[in-house]
């Protein structure tokens, strides 16, 4: 087949499987709200990677017409976001990005789009985030719990958490099915970056470091914009510390030959989350200014 003709029947189908799916949503009085993002990423990386971005934007275009016809504005939203995120996915792909430049982009996207949804859209329709956090203290009050003073700090900084969470798993899902998709499909073999080389930059670490102990600031009188703004650094540097901490951990467990050790670190962070976090950060930190990935592959099994 003609690869100008192969080109425009694929934007077809591909346009076809967005209508159906805005079909089904729209006939099942929006069961499938918010899953777009989880699903139509796949149809614009798999055009971007074969025909590029020039075609792929003309595709993208062309959806977002349909949408517009066939759907009601939040759905064209959660469609615009998903194709959005698809084609910065396949920008990456295809100008041979680092694997961290395109996780960080593609989840820097989500979590764009996921903040507007949250605090954009969601006042426009008359919700009101502070009120809804005043009510779930007003009711956890009424049942006789007691709460820290800075209570309604830690609501409100969750949401932020939440966002970057969000995209995070976005991205880590976008690029886990696309280089299946994409292996499957002959179409291009996104290389596997070795496990030894995923490692934080010493920059980033010394901020972890830094946004780990921002705790001790709190014992100040804060406000609660600036107690907001602590706890959220705080958290994604944790977030950061923990998830590196897992990497010498794998490490470790494949130089012994005993893959469980993985396994029994995830069952004591979920047992004893209190204890094991902190074990976690001190490795995250251990990993961070020595040698102890060289010191686990020196090993001898």
């Amino acid at each position: 087949m003609n690869k100008s003709v192969r080109k425009i029947t694929d934007g077809a189908m591909l346009l076809a499987i967005i209508g159906i799916f805005v079909i089904i949503n729209r006939m099942s009085t929006g069961l499938l709200s918010g899953f777009e993002i989880f699903v139509l990423p796949f149809p614009f990386i798999y055009y971007v990677v074969k025909y590029g971005m020039k075609p792929s934007s003309i595709l993208a275009i062309a959806s977002i017409l349909l949408c517009l016809i066939l759907a009601d504005w939040i759905t064209l939203f959660y469609i615009f976001s998903a194709i959005l995120v698809g084609m910065v996915y396949g920008y990456g792909l295809i100008h041979h990005k680092d694997s961290v430049w395109i996780l960080f982009t593609t989840g820097a996207t989500a979590a764009i789009s996921s903040f507007i949804e949250m605090y954009v859209l969601a006042s426009a329709l008359g919700y009101n985030m502070v009120k809804e956090v005043e009510e779930i203290l007003a009711l956890a009050e009424s049942m006789g719990r007691a709460l820290p003073p800075n209570a309604r700090s830690l609501l409100l900084s969750m949401y932020p958490i939440v966002i970057i969470l969000y995209g995070f798993s976005v991205a880590v899902l976008v690029h886990t099915f696309s280089k299946l998709m994409l292996k499957r499909l002959n179409v291009m073999d996104i290389p596997s970056r070795p496990l030894i080389q995923i490692k934080l930059p010493l920059w980033l670490s010394i901020l972890a470091t830094l946004g780990v102990f921002s705790q001790f600031l709190t014992i100040f009188n804060l406000s609660d914009a600036q107690q907001i703004l602590i706890g959220n650094v705080m958290t994604v540097s944790i977030i950061l510390l923990v998830g590196d901490s897992f990497i010498p951990i794998a490490l470790f467990g494949a130089k012994i030959k005993r893959r469980i050790v993985l396994w029994l670190v995830l069952i004591g962070l979920f047992i004893l989350p209190e204890i094991m976090i902190y074990v976690l950060i001190g490795v995250g930190l251990l990993d961070a200014y020595t040698d102890l990935r060289q010191r686990i592959i020196n090993i001898k099994p």
